[in-house]
């Protein structure tokens, strides 16, 4: 999938890895867990506005977390991995009419990791729960009493027996969010396959 862009510029970006991309035609070749580990560790949520960097990394464990009695525990650890790419713009501006073609380029990265991992594109029921639940929670506690306002139908502050499912929750440092990212991702995938953790199967994205 090649995207237009006017005139003869291309949104290229260099990773952490030293991968030179082309966004407009992002393939799964391109895709590389280290990158998305730091890249998402280093990208704050509420556009950095909480009281604390809360990375994008920190909240994508809770929500596999959250997942971890379902079968879609890697697609919520991956479901914002398109933000280590093109970084995490609040949910409202992102709605808006004029950010479509932004929303295409998204949607397009984020099926192509999807797809990388070999998950399914189409965000399960539980991963699209679960995401709200971290949302409305990191809202709650994110932020200094009063200083944040929901303008999402449906959203509300968590009560507390949610609260409790979350449980202990405190802003990592990027460092540490990069690491419990890589480390949630190599157990999922070694509990899929049954195998210790850390002895990944030859050619799975992981040694990407």
């Amino acid at each position: 999938m090649t995207l237009p862009l006017e005139g003869n510029r291309l949104p290229h970006m260099c990773t952490y890895t030293g991968k030179f991309l082309d966004l407009m035609d992002f393939k799964e070749t391109d895709v590389n867990l280290e990158d998305i580990a730091h890249g998402l560790a280093c990208v704050n949520r509420f556009g950095g506005q909480a009281r604390e960097p809360i990375s994008v990394a920190q909240h994508s464990v809770f929500v596999s977390r959250l997942c971890d009695d379902t079968p879609f525990a890697l697609q919520a650890l991956l479901h914002d991995a398109s933000e280590a790419y093109l970084g995490d713009v609040i949910f409202m501006l992102k709605r808006a009419p004029e950010m479509i073609e932004f929303r295409k380029l998204e949607q397009h990265v984020q099926h192509t990791i999807y797809r990388a991992f070999g998950c399914e594109v189409d965000d399960a029921p539980e991963v699209v729960n679960a995401d709200k639940l971290m949302v409305e929670f990191e809202a709650k506690y994110g932020f200094k009493p009063g200083c944040f306002r929901f303008d999402m139908p449906g959203y509300s502050f968590p009560d507390a027996q949610q609260d409790s499912m979350v449980g202990g929750w405190e802003p990592w440092s990027w460092r540490e969010a990069e690491s419990v990212f890589l480390a949630r991702y190599s157990h999922l995938v070694c509990r899929k396959y049954h195998i210790e953790d850390r002895l990944l199967p030859s050619g799975h994205p992981r040694s990407l």
